[in-house]
């Protein structure tokens, strides 16, 4: 029989586990320690952002509005509320692959592209400047993760993810915790390990130094 695990107690008050958060998209389930965020739920977000961009179809086609101005307004009114909350995310690669799907359609209509023109998507984020979803994902994340790791001490939020990292790194703080079965989803403190490269306990200890850590947060994926 599999145990079930304690409650979370942070200043030794037993913290309630969060199964929803309410996103501007909707609710979407909170899997273990991270946000998790279903097919399902990133299309109804992708479909929810393509009827805005439909709706601004008369900027996108205006010949007297640069190519820059139409993507600042991109960044403003559909990018922000696309990736509204992603700092919680942990999505799969498949809904990486569909989210950039969304991002490069929008670029290619803003540029007044067609399929026929055989245009790489390389080349449509060259002249349109714009990055990758996911990069834009991992540089909000990190600066996310460290501002919690630079609040005070009493923070609870800093000692939440103090312990995360400790048992990322197999410091357990509850003695006889144990995990659920199977092979474990990724977890948020995960995806800041890939993120720079450093153990869990690391980057949190590397966060702590703001000018060090923005190194890690504004670092492109080519420079890593």
């Amino acid at each position: 029989m599999m145990k079930r695990r304690p409650a979370v107690s942070v200043h030794s008050v037993d913290v309630d586990r969060l199964t929803e958060q309410k996103l501007a998209h909707g609710n979407v389930t909170v899997a273990s320690r991270h946000v998790q965020l279903s097919l399902q739920q990133v299309i109804q977000i992708t479909n929810h952002q393509c009827v805005i961009m439909n709706r601004l179809d008369r900027i996108w086609r205006h010949g007297n509005l640069s190519d820059a101005t139409k993507f600042r307004l991109y960044s403003c009114c559909i990018l922000s509320v696309l990736l509204y909350g992603c700092e919680s995310w942990t999505l799969t690669s498949s809904e990486w692959r569909k989210l950039e799907s969304f991002h490069m359609r929008c670029q290619r209509r803003i540029l007044n592209m067609r399929w026929f023109d055989f245009t790489r998507n390389a080349d449509v984020r060259e002249i349109s400047g714009q990055e990758h979803i996911e990069e834009v994902v991992r540089r909000r994340r990190l600066r996310f993760f460290g501002h919690v790791a630079r609040t005070a001490d009493y923070v609870p939020a800093k000692t939440i993810l103090r312990t995360a990292c400790d048992i990322r790194d197999g410091t357990f703080t509850q003695p006889g915790w144990q995990r659920s079965r199977g092979r474990p989803p990724t977890s948020w403190t995960q995806q800041i390990i890939s993120d720079t490269g450093l153990s869990a306990g690391l980057a949190f200890t590397s966060a702590q130094g703001r000018s060090m850590w923005r190194t890690y947060a504004t670092a492109s994926e080519a420079v890593r």
